[in-house]
C-alpha cells in the first residue's frame, strides 16, 4: 500500500507541476492566438483590412493586448499596380506588428504574459 501511494503522489506532484506551468504559459480567459515556436499555430488569411481592424478591437482579458499569431495577407492586383484595398491591408497590418511591438517592450518580463509572444 505504502508504494502505490508513494507513486500516486510522485505523479500527483508531476501533474500539479505541468498544470501549473500550462497556466503560467497561457492563463484561462487568454484569447491569444500564439505562434509556436515550429512556426505552427494560428494563422489568419486576410484579404480585407475591416476584417484586420475588428480582429485588432478585440482586447485579451489575461494581457490586455491580443495576439493575432501569423497574418496571411492575400494582395489584390490590378494589373501590375496593387490594388488600394491591399495598400490599406498592409497599412492596417503594419499598425498591428507596431502595436504588438510597442506591447511587447513595455512588458520585457516574460511571466508577464507567458510564452506565446
Amino acid at each position: 500500500m505504502t508504494i502505490w501511494n508513494s507513486n500516486f503522489r510522485r505523479r500527483l506532484e508531476e501533474l500539479e507541476q505541468q498544470m501549473a506551468q500550462v497556466q503560467r504559459i497561457r492563463p484561462v480567459n487568454c484569447n491569444c492566438c500564439p505562434e509556436d515556436p515550429k512556426g505552427i499555430g494560428t494563422a489568419w488569411v486576410i484579404s480585407d483590412a475591416k476584417q484586420l481592424e475588428e480582429a485588432m478591437q478585440v482586447r485579451c482579458p489575461a494581457h490586455g493586448f491580443r495576439t493575432l499569431g501569423k497574418l496571411v495577407m492575400i494582395r489584390i492586383f490590378n494589373g501590375k499596380r496593387i490594388a488600394p484595398e491591399s495598400v490599406k491591408l498592409a497599412e492596417v497590418r503594419d499598425e498591428y506588428y507596431r502595436r504588438l511591438s510597442e506591447f511587447k517592450k513595455s512588458h520585457s518580463d516574460p511571466d508577464d504574459f507567458g510564452e506565446e509572444f
